[in-house]
């Protein structure tokens, strides 16, 4: 008996290349106050770059602890990508937040609520009579956090002069104007230079 051997063409199989879900995108705003929590601005963006689907949750961290879930599991196909846009809520006045899952390239971000900063905004110094002057002074809290201050006048660089108003607390952005007419031994009459104090 002769066998005869049969002559099988080999076959080629191609594994695909695993799920390899990245950050492509991490776009943080400015860190704001509202009630008793800090709310920021942020876009994110996903990709999967790698040849099979891939199932995540799109995350992030708030100095390095996993914080907030951006929505459910998802599962990306290759070349894929998702993207969320919104406001987030955390409860500290500053953090580093990143991505979860990270990317190449893609770098944390500081963030922080400013400081209170109260400033003179406007201001005005009129004397209408000898040994009088009026001052029309506005000030004004440009940070992020609320401030208090008292609201004084110096004259010539001489000692700050207290306006009467006590303690004055300011929200973010809000405002705070002083009407008053100074009189004493120290309005002589020439030229003075008012200015208020914080300035």
């Amino acid at each position: 008996m002769i066998l005869k051997t049969m002559s099988v063409t080999c076959p080629t199989v191609t594994v695909p290349v695993p799920a390899n879900i990245v950050c492509t995108l991490w776009n943080i705003g400015t860190l704001s106050p509202l009630g008793d929590v800090f709310v920021v601005p942020m876009t994110a963006r996903w990709k999967n770059n790698g040849g099979s689907p891939g199932t995540f949750t799109p995350s992030f961290t708030v100095n390095g602890v996993k914080a907030y879930d951006f929505g459910a599991l998802t599962t990306l196909a290759p070349g894929e990508e998702i993207e969320w846009t919104g406001s987030l809520q955390i409860t500290v006045a500053s953090a580093t937040l990143c991505p979860l899952p990270a990317g190449p390239g893609i770098a944390c971000v500081d963030v922080a609520v400013l400081p209170a900063n109260i400033t003179a905004t406007a201001g005005t110094a009129i004397s209408p009579v000898t040994g009088e002057i009026d001052i029309n002074m506005t000030w004004t809290n440009t940070g992020g956090q609320a401030g208090s201050f008292i609201p004084k006048v110096s004259i010539d660089g001489g000692a700050p002069i207290d306006l009467g108003a006590g303690t004055i607390t300011l929200a973010p952005g809000a405002t705070y104007n002083v009407v008053k007419a100074l009189t004493g031994a120290g309005i002589t009459s020439g030229t003075h230079v008012v200015c208020p104090v914080p300035n």
